[in-house]
């Protein structure tokens, strides 16, 4: 009951933090000081983390009424209220024009019940991103997970001679790049017998060393190696596509996926247990 009592204190002490980080970046004080919002907050104690989740939540919760108050009653997490934010401004942009105010309500309806309902943040962006798809496909839009124009992928050189960057890359590639690192960053036995002693991060570090040996420097291969992924789309709703660790796809991209891969059909009876599985066969020859 306290450690209850006291994430709700927690929750709506953020909820105060995010509506504070909306009122310096309106009134304009971190510009007068040279600065941005987010540096300010840093300068005052906050991790980059959390004053980026605060300035985000405080500017984007103008008009989200329900879901501000779900936070400052402390019933809502700080992270569950990002997830909202980022998903309604996800179907926001896969809308053609502006977003009637009606629908922005039927979208945060959604997403509030879902999290009140025990989602955690991730799924809620899954929804999201699923929504977002919907709406691309009734009008003609390209959802944002699958536009690779939206990509990029920065990188530089530390002070301590390391390389740190960061990369914001579509479901697609994704999906490939998560996949060939989860081939590579499985927990092996030490020498000894022992458990694997790295952490995931460090066993995901490794598995991009592997896979840079493996056919990073542009050399002349017989083959090339390809990246197994896999794409799962309802034979009766097909719109429903996804993919194993991204999520949601739109019809379309799965279709571009099924260009040149291996079908397996799966056959499920009324309670969702397989009962036919055909073997993996080619489009074409």
């Amino acid at each position: 009951a306290v450690v209850k009592d006291l994430i709700t204190v927690r929750n709506a002490v953020e909820a105060r933090l995010a509506a504070g980080a909306a009122v310096i970046d309106r009134l304009g004080v971190a510009k007068r000081l040279g600065s941005t919002t987010s540096k300010v907050l840093q300068a005052n104690g906050a991790a980059p983390g959390a004053a980026a989740r605060w300035l985000r939540i405080g500017t984007g919760l103008a008009g989200l009424d329900r879901t501000a108050g779900y936070f400052r009653d402390g019933f809502l997490s700080a992270e569950h209220i990002d997830a909202i934010v980022r998903g309604i401004s996800h179907v926001r942009g896969r809308v053609v024009g502006l977003m009637s105010d009606d629908f922005r309500c039927e979208v945060e309806g959604k997403l509030l019940a879902h999290a009140i309902s025990g989602a955690p943040p991730a799924e809620i962006g899954r929804i999201a991103r699923a929504m977002g798809n919907e709406v691309a496909g009734e009008q003609g839009g390209v959802p944002a997970a699958e536009d690779a124009s939206l990509n990029t992928l920065d990188y530089a050189a530390t002070p301590d001679g390391r390389l740190a960057g960061r990369f914001d890359v579509d479901a697609v590639t994704g999906e490939k790049m998560m996949s060939a690192l989860d081939v590579w960053s499985r927990p092996r036995p030490e020498p000894d017998g022992r458990a694997d002693t790295r952490t995931p991060t460090q066993r995901r570090a490794d598995a991009l060393h592997q896979l840079l040996d493996c056919g990073g420097g542009g050399q002349s291969l017989i083959s090339a190696p390809r990246t197994e992924v896999a794409v799962t789309v309802p034979a009766d709703h097909p719109d429903l596509a996804s993919l194993r660790w991204m999520g949601p796809v739109t019809e379309a991209t799965a279709a571009a996926l099924a260009c040149d891969a291996s079908i397996t059909s799966i056959t499920l009876d009324g309670q969702q247990v397989p009962i036919d599985l055909s073997p993996p066969k080619r489009l074409f020859t």
